[in-house]
């Protein structure tokens, strides 16, 4: 039976972001996603014009048949409303994976508009301190922690206060560096720098975390699963560069 993996995210009906990449990268990493819908997209896949959300009441019953199903991980993406945030935070206080992977703004676009009042800051609150592994892109991730810029010093700077809100690692995506992008990774060990390659056609982005989870709920470790989890979100045919420290 393959390890079952909670999916907390909304629904773009293009399949560029959200629930249905998700889906896929769970499932290429041999895990089960068991859905739970935050809301509905609508506009382009670039540049959304609203976001419907899903009754708070209808979010508490997925949750609880998804919870059911025992997964070992969750990946938490966009949560439309504050309501919400606090229904998913119970649940996972109650009968949670071990393992929680956060990406509220891992997204091409700014979602940040489209959320609900307080809807970021409780998510910051209340589940970030129990993640995993928070996923984020640097541009995007003001509204997480304060960035003076999106330089390497400034995102690594931002990965260690973060992990001071106790969440166990910070992967933060696409920072500048001597004129290219790359990702930069923290934990307790320190910080890991990843090659971030030019797009590839085959590849998912938005998915990173996702992929993140399914390896972490196959029982993978940290490190490792961040590996193949950039691999995957980037297309890559080769293990990407690391340079520590």
């Amino acid at each position: 039976m393959r390890p079952r993996v909670l999916v907390v995210s909304h629904i773009d009906p293009t399949g560029a972001h959200g629930m249905a990449p998700d889906i896929r990268a769970i499932n290429a990493m041999g895990a089960k996603p068991l859905p739970v819908v935050t809301g509905t997209l609508a506009g382009s896949p670039s540049a959304p014009e609203r976001l419907d959300p899903v009754p708070t009441r209808v979010v508490r019953r997925m949750m609880e048949a998804a919870l059911a199903e025992e997964p070992l991980a969750a990946v938490i993406g966009l949560v439309a409303r504050r309501r919400q945030v606090r229904v998913i935070a119970q649940g996972l206080a109650h009968i949670g994976p071990p393992a929680i992977v956060l990406a509220p703004l891992h997204l091409e676009f700014d979602a940040r508009p489209l959320l609900g009042w307080g809807a970021l800051s409780a998510v910051v609150d209340s589940l970030l301190p129990e993640a995993t592994a928070l996923v984020a892109p640097a541009l995007q991730s003001r509204g997480v922690v304060t960035l003076a810029d999106d330089s390497l010093g400034a995102v690594k700077t931002a990965g260690q206060r973060l992990l001071e809100t106790g969440a166990r690692s910070i992967w933060l995506r696409a920072a500048s560096h001597e004129g290219r992008s790359i990702d930069v990774f923290t934990d307790d060990s320190g910080a890991g720098l990843l090659d971030y390659p030019d797009p590839n056609p085959e590849a998912e982005p938005s998915a990173a975390a996702a992929a993140l989870a399914g390896q972490l709920a196959m029982g993978t470790a940290l490190r490792l699963a961040v590996d193949r989890a950039h691999r995957y979100a980037c297309a890559l045919d080769r293990a990407p560069h690391r340079v520590l420290g």
